[in-house]
């Protein structure tokens, strides 16, 4: 079986982000999403759409270099690890969801470093609390954005 190019991988995965950018971007138009803009000013779509717009924005720029360059098969190792990277990122979205965005938030954060070869569990750890949490307080109290939460705790 012959392996794609590294290239042709990154130009497939920044058209999925493109096409996720733009579903969810299409999607942040719906009538529901309008309801509390007379409360918070700019409504809650506010942000994604501005996350979603550079998503697609750089999603265009990878899809063009790779299409301007040529680059090597991808062997082995760097297959597996992109294919787990995908999964792993497949279940972060089912898993905040599920368990909600803080812990799926840690767990995300504290395994794809790993994924990728980074091993220092201390430093993850600390990383992957502190920085959900950031993120968490920065939505729910700055932002007004109510995250999903856990089934397990009424608070996050």
């Amino acid at each position: 079986m012959r392996m794609p190019s590294q290239g042709a991988l990154s130009a497939l995965v920044a058209g999925v982000l493109l096409a996720t950018a733009a579903v969810f971007g299409w999607d942040s138009f719906r009538d529901s999403y309008h309801l509390s803009r007379a409360v918070q000013g700019v409504g809650p779509a506010f942000f994604p759409r501005l996350v979603l717009i550079g998503m697609a924005g750089l999603a265009v720029v990878v899809i063009v270099q790779e299409l301007r360059r040529r680059s090597p098969r991808l062997l082995g190792d760097g297959a597996v690890r992109a294919a787990a990277a995908v999964a792993l990122t497949v279940l972060y979205g089912i898993g905040v969801a599920t368990i909600g965005f803080l812990l799926a938030s840690v767990a995300f954060i504290a395994l794809m470093p790993v994924l990728l070869g980074y091993r220092r569990w201390p430093v993850l750890a600390v990383l992957a609390v502190v920085y959900a949490v950031a993120v968490w307080w920065m939505f729910e109290r700055f932002l007004l954005i109510i995250l999903p939460h856990s089934p397990w705790f009424a608070t996050f």
